[in-house]
């Protein structure tokens, strides 16, 4: 007979070989806070894969959109810059992917809180690799952005043209057809 875990902060269903959950990054272990590479890179993986689950059946499912974005917005968060690096670079294609809504807006959050802790690692230990890693991200960051602005942009300039149609549309009739 199987017990099922849950998690006792968020109530997610628990793995037995992961220390940390997944989902809200509450360890589930006593030993939970100091893992090592190895054992964040298997609650990393772990993540991900939930990640891709959840996204898949995101599309159009709206709970699965809002636990889409709870979990990139609480869920697993390295501590080790290795590992930590390996969850930005995963992030990055998941910029943009949903025509800039809330999924979005979290994945974006998300990837900036790992550049921020980064950026608080490389007073510790300022290697190459750090700093290539920061500045990926910002570049990332400053895309989706940018992006993200150009769309907005684009979408005013339709509603602009929109209300001057319409107005046009009003004039015509008064000048034309209105009954004087």
């Amino acid at each position: 007979m199987t017990v099922e875990l849950n998690c006792s902060n968020c109530g997610a269903p628990l793995e037995s070989d992961v220390p940390v959950c997944v989902y809200c990054n509450t360890p589930v272990k006593p030993d939970a806070v100091n893992l090592t590479v190895e054992e964040e890179l298997v609650v990393l993986r772990k993540y991900h894969t939930l990640l891709r689950n959840l996204d898949e059946k995101a599309a159009g499912d709206a709970v699965a959109q809002d636990q889409l974005v709870r979990v990139l917005k609480t869920g697993f968060l390295p501590r080790q810059a290795e590992v930590l690096i390996d969850a930005g670079l995963k992030l990055i294609p998941f910029l943009g992917l949903h025509k800039f809504n809330t999924i979005d807006e979290a994945a974006y959050g998300r990837l900036e809180m790992i550049r921020r802790k980064l950026k608080i690692l490389t007073s510790e230990d300022d290697s190459p690799k750090l700093k290539t890693a920061i500045k990926q991200f910002d570049v990332a960051l400053s895309q989706y952005i940018e992006k993200k602005d150009n769309r907005e942009g684009g979408m005013v300039a339709i509603g602009c043209g929109v209300v001057l149609l319409l107005g046009l549309v009003a004039l015509t009739y008064i000048l034309f057809f209105a009954p004087i």
